[in-house]
């Protein structure tokens, strides 16, 4: 998927993501092949999103490194048991925990 794509995406639910870390879940992006959602107790957003990741990822973590990366290339995703190791284009690369 694009970075322009994925980062327009990520920006519509991740109004949703919650600001405390007190229940985990609702700060992150949760993933299921065909959609990302996020919810913070109060609202809840899913977007359609074909992109391989099933589970949850730290949601601001992974919103920061797509907004503030300038490339269009494409957004690259491998998962290896609970990590996700995302990379956009040569030089950024960074892996997030997944949550089941």
């Amino acid at each position: 998927m694009q970075r322009n794509e994925l980062l327009k995406v990520l920006e519509v639910a991740g109004a949703a993501i919650g600001r405390s870390d007190i229940l985990p879940a609702l700060s992150h992006l949760w993933f299921d092949g065909e959609s990302v959602s996020a919810f913070d107790d109060n609202v809840g957003i899913t977007v359609p999103c074909k992109f391989p990741i099933k589970g949850g990822v730290k949601g601001q973590m992974l919103l920061g490194m797509v907004t503030k990366t300038k490339t269009t290339a494409d957004v690259d995703v491998v998962v290896a048991g609970s990590v996700a190791t995302f990379k956009i284009g040569k030089r950024t690369t960074v892996k997030l925990p997944v949550m089941p």
